[in-house]
């Protein structure tokens, strides 16, 4: 009987790992993609992007894996591409991980401070449809 050699099989996985764009890039898959934008700022909020901070301002565009700091007395209103609203309050630190409007799920990451969410139910779903907000 024969049989194949381990070092076969460690080779297509690194082959396979090296093809893949998002790994070489040593970014997620996901990031990038956009969530939403930024509709109000109250006075100063920095989002944190790819390893770059950037000053928020209306009309700024928010994306999967950014990461949205508020400082002592500052506020965000975040408009996500579904039409839920998040409002993120002063000194709060909240990750977007993943907004996927059409499968109406989204995740986030409150790692201190609050959030309020005024999740949008998608007119095009009928049933026992439900909006997923999810906050880890």
């Amino acid at each position: 009987m024969k049989t194949k050699s381990p070092y076969a099989l460690g080779l297509a996985l690194l082959l396979r790992s090296n093809l893949d764009p998002s790994r070489r890039l040593g970014r997620s898959p996901a990031a990038g993609q956009r969530a939403g934008e930024v509709s109000r700022v109250i006075p100063a909020v920095n989002i944190a992007r790819s390893g770059k901070t950037i000053t928020a301002s209306a009309k700024t565009a928010v994306d999967w894996q950014d990461l949205v700091n508020t400082q002592v007395n500052a506020r965000a209103r975040i408009a996500l591409d579904d039409g839920s609203v998040l409002n993120v309050g002063s000194e709060s630190s909240m990750k977007v991980v993943k907004h996927d409007a059409g499968a109406q799920q989204t995740e986030l990451e409150l790692t201190y401070g609050k959030l309020r969410t005024q999740a949008q139910r998608s007119p095009s779903r009928t049933g026992n449809s439900r909006c997923a907000h999810r906050l880890v």
